[in-house]
């Protein structure tokens, strides 16, 4: 089912055709103000009809705790066990109710809110990434763009490349740095040289051979060559040596 309404600025077919793509939500509805469900994915129109139902429960409950405190989240969190959630958020107008894996469906959260007050765009070609699904490089599943670390694997992916242009950026919307910026060249050599040292000093306590701790010597002053961040600050990646020319031993 879907719907053009807009509800605080968002689209909730957008909001739909977003979650759909990611690993580890199942089931989406969003609500409208009279409690029906507009826009659904993963579950049968009979049974967004029921969870929008307890969304407004939810929600009125949430709202009444609000009121009493004066303040605190929008959203509410209910653990179904085995690692399963529901969460009922209201994104200004937009009303929604997700399930699947908790962590997932927290990311999932925070970039659709995020949609609704920082949109990420691409510093390179402008496109808005706050609701694309990226692919975690350790993994394999599908995460929100937004996201800096994977909810299924816990990995560190601050860097990524934009599906329009292909450019490097980070979770922050900030254009990746290379080596070629003399600040990140210093601090990634720095951290090259510094983890060749930690290896060697690893394999001489375990008795390995010489070679071994030449070897990582060599790692750490790879730092020399091109060096660029890609998945995360500590994880620096030497680009290939370049070949010797005619005459160079």
């Amino acid at each position: 089912m879907s719907s053009q309404a807009e509800a605080g600025g968002l689209d909730p077919q957008r909001v739909s055709s977003f979650v759909s793509q990611l690993d580890g939500v199942n089931a989406l509805v969003v609500v409208d103000e009279e409690g029906f469900p507009i826009e659904f994915t993963g579950i049968s129109q009979e049974e967004a009809e029921e969870q929008a139902a307890l969304a407004v429960d939810l929600s009125l409950a949430v709202s009444e705790h609000l009121h009493r405190s004066g303040g605190g989240p929008r959203e509410v969190i209910v653990d179904l066990g085995g690692g399963e959630a529901i969460s009922v958020a209201r994104v200004r107008d937009l009303l929604m109710l997700l399930r699947g894996l908790r962590r997932p469906v927290e990311a999932a959260v925070e970039a659709v809110g995020r949609a609704a007050s920082s949109p990420l765009r691409c510093p390179h070609c402008k496109a808005d990434l706050t609701l694309e699904a990226y692919k975690c490089p350790h993994c394999g599943r599908s995460v929100p763009f937004t996201s800096r670390t994977c909810p299924h694997c816990g990995a560190y992916i601050e860097y990524k490349k934009c599906p329009h242009c292909g450019g490097l950026l980070s979770s922050s919307g900030k254009p990746a740095r290379t080596a070629r910026d003399p600040a990140v060249s210093r601090m990634a050599i720095l951290e090259g040289v510094v983890g060749g040292a930690v290896l060697g000093v690893i394999a001489a306590v375990a008795g390995a051979s010489g070679a071994l701790i030449a070897a990582a010597a060599v790692a750490g002053a790879a730092g020399a060559g091109g060096l660029v961040y890609l998945a995360a600050p500590k994880r620096v990646v030497p680009a290939e040596a370049p070949k010797a020319g005619p005459g160079e031993g």
